[in-house]
């Protein structure tokens, strides 16, 4: 049966943006790590119309969309970067896990590690390619090249795309 966890090691990524040596550890979040931050991306309200002292409604309903970046980002470093060698100026290495040490971080180092992140957790244009055209056979990673399966999209029965995903939902499922 395909192993159908997140296993395997952090991927070890040596940072261009932190010479000579820097470097970051980085894993693979869990599908409901993805949906816990997919909740934290945007939060949307809503206002209620309200009436005036005449009776008389005023306004109508509102919606606020509320952007959460920093937020998101915090939670990525908190789930995945597993090790690194950056420190501050007087050598303390950064807790990249909190709030205080990540506003300090170079933003080009910030940006690479980010970008190492999205590498591991994003289909790449290709295999969103080949997933729409229900000939992927996606490969999942595992320590033990053993377990090493291949995931066959067209096993997944009748599916339809979630947009701008390419990730299949069951037909009637909601998106």
């Amino acid at each position: 049966m395909p192993v159908g966890t997140v296993t395997g090691k952090p991927r070890h990524f040596e940072l261009q943006s932190a010479p000579p040596d820097g470097y970051v550890e980085i894993r693979t979040m869990s599908y409901g790590e993805s949906m816990e931050r997919q909740d934290i991306v945007v939060k949307m309200t809503t206002e209620t119309p309200r009436e005036n002292p005449d009776g008389i409604q005023i306004g109508g309903e509102k919606v606020t969309w509320e952007m959460a970046n920093f937020a998101t980002s915090l939670f990525d470093f908190q789930k995945c970067v597993v090790g690194h060698n950056l420190t501050d100026e007087h050598g303390r290495q950064l807790n990249l896990t909190t709030a205080h040490d990540l506003r300090q971080l170079h933003p080009r180092i910030g940006q690479e590690i980010e970008g190492y992140m999205r590498e591991l957790n994003s289909f790449t244009d290709k295999e969103k390619e080949q997933f729409r055209d229900g000939d992927s056979r996606l490969h999942l990673e595992s320590d033990d090249p053993n377990a090493t399966q291949l995931l066959d999209s067209t096993e997944l029965g009748d599916s339809t795309r979630l947009p701008g995903y390419g990730m299949p939902t069951p037909r009637g499922g909601s998106a």
